[in-house]
């Protein structure tokens, strides 16, 4: 999925600023295997955050008079 990501953020200290593009993460993730495990271990983490959060929503709805 190549969906462009953007956001806006500000640092209370000074800081120094990476940029990662897709290829420089794909690289990472083909040659340290322990970090690509990492990254679908908080991939999936967090699809199961969302599913709860759409089930709690979507039971609100159903309790909720119309």
């Amino acid at each position: 999925m190549k969906i462009k990501r953007t956001a806006n953020v500000q640092a209370k200290t000074p800081c120094i600023l990476g940029i990662l593009k897709r290829a420089d993460i794909e690289q990472i993730l083909k040659n340290y295997p322990k970090v690509a495990a990492e990254f679908i271990k908080e991939a999936n983490r967090r699809m199961k955050e969302m599913e709860k959060m759409f089930d709690d929503k979507s039971m609100t709805s159903k309790m909720t008079p119309n």
